[in-house]
């Protein structure tokens, strides 16, 4: 008889089970569950959750970068940051295109680099070239309007 009360507490959960949930945006979370930002930092009052992001968001301030390569010299805020371009002395690179199997030391890297993937969606109205980043759009158009902002 035991396993028959099982049997109707399963069929219970069953009827009783949750329709997926929507994922809500960053906007909506931060609305519903707001963090507590109990740390200020004094010199522009951008608040932070825990002490660490505010002792990080210092070294913006303080230009301090305390995170050296030791094969070149270069100086990081971040060890994350002093470990990715260590990659550039060792050849790594871990990130690759999905599309066209390209690789990249950083995630960063790899993420500028998809955009050759998308579709091209800024066009010239002179000549109808299109381009994937309007900043190179922007400097396209100068050769119509003949503006040569570097001389």
């Amino acid at each position: 008889m035991e396993d028959n009360k099982e049997s109707e507490e399963i069929n219970e959960e069953k009827h009783h089970v949750k329709p997926k949930e929507k994922h809500l945006s960053c906007s909506q979370i931060e609305s519903e569950f707001p963090l507590k930002r109990n740390f200020t930092c004094s010199q522009c009052g951008k608040t932070f959750p825990y002490k660490e992001s505010l002792t990080r968001h210092m070294s913006i301030h303080t230009g301090e970068k305390p995170f050296t390569c030791a094969q070149c010299g270069k100086s990081f805020t971040e060890k994350a940051q002093l470990i990715d371009h260590l990659k550039i002395h060792t050849g790594e690179k871990p990130h690759r295109c999905d599309h066209c199997g390209k690789s990249y030391p950083s995630r960063g890297s790899l993420k500028k680099h998809m955009i050759i993937h998308e579709e091209k969606q800024h066009t010239c109205v002179y000549c109808g070239k299109s381009f994937i980043r309007i900043g190179t759009l922007n400097d396209h158009i100068k050769i119509h309007t003949g503006e040569k902002p570097y001389t």
